[in-house]
């Protein structure tokens, strides 16, 4: 599926006080990546921030890292930088939280169903215990018993021919 990168890219989120442009890409609220689109340095270069030739990096990949960018930002006397401090505490960090809360919830009821007892009968553990290693079966205590068929089998002997 090709698409033009000016159709993919969203409208940046805010700038700060250097003309950074912040943009926050998202599939449905999982990854805590803000970018930052850094202008040209050259005088003769387009200005357009978020343009080809602006350089791009990685604001922040961490709930903990935007929300230290936040308190930067909204420390500042800039209110660009403000602006963008708010746009990120009231629109981005609110369903960053909220899927990382929903995030640890699984993983917590993944880990309790992981700590409830296992039913598993003594034959498979006894076959498993022997399939790892064999030795393991002479040192466990559970001991496999021959079915009556085998043991049929096993008990008749027959006796050679005479001619």
């Amino acid at each position: 599926m090709d698409h033009p990168a000016d159709a993919l890219r969203d409208e940046p989120l805010g700038q700060d006080a250097q003309g950074n442009l912040y943009y926050f890409f998202s599939t449905g609220g999982e990854d805590c990546w803000l970018y930052r689109a850094q202008p040209p340095a050259q005088p003769g270069a387009k200005r357009r921030a978020g343009g080809a030739d602006a350089r791009w990096e990685a604001a922040c990949t961490t709930l903990e890292e935007l929300e230290d960018l936040i308190r930067r930002l909204g420390a500042s006397r800039n209110r660009d930088e403000k602006r963008l401090a708010d746009e990120l505490a009231e629109d981005i960090q609110p369903m960053l939280l909220e899927t990382a809360g929903a995030r640890r919830r699984a993983e917590e009821r993944a880990a309790a169903m992981e700590a409830l007892p296992k039913k598993r009968s003594s034959r498979l553990q006894a076959r498993r215990a022997f399939r790892s290693h064999p030795r393991a079966l002479a040192r466990s205590a559970v001991t496999l018993t021959p079915l009556p068929a085998q043991r049929a089998k096993s008990s008749l002997v027959q006796a050679p021919k005479e001619t």
